[in-house]
């Protein structure tokens, strides 16, 4: 209906009119309580996600500080003290 060439935008109009006509509207009783639903059901997905995200960072932190403290304690740790007038760089020329 909407490729026909020849159509006239009020018929078209009033066509819709005709079809929004026909739906069958829910009572403000019932829009009350869709609503209702679905903010009670928004709120536990909500909550839902926070305690899986709440879970997931806490694992993550773990195994993260776990690792930090296993190489920490593997690995021997001195303070080196350089100065600049310790390094000594040379150059050597690239072949080709």
């Amino acid at each position: 209906m909407l490729n026909d060439k020849n159509m006239n935008p009020f018929k078209y109009l009033h066509e819709v009119g005709g079809e929004v006509g026909k739906v069958t509207w829910p009572t403000r009783a019932q829009a009350i309580q869709m609503t209702i639903n679905v903010l009670i059901a928004s709120f536990f997905i909500s909550i839902f996600i926070a305690a899986a995200d709440w879970l997931f960072v806490q694992s993550l932190e773990r195994s993260l500080f776990s690792f930090e403290s296993y190489k920490a304690s593997s690995a021997q740790s001195e303070i080196i003290d350089i100065e600049p007038g310790d390094v000594q760089v040379e150059a050597t020329p690239v072949e080709e």
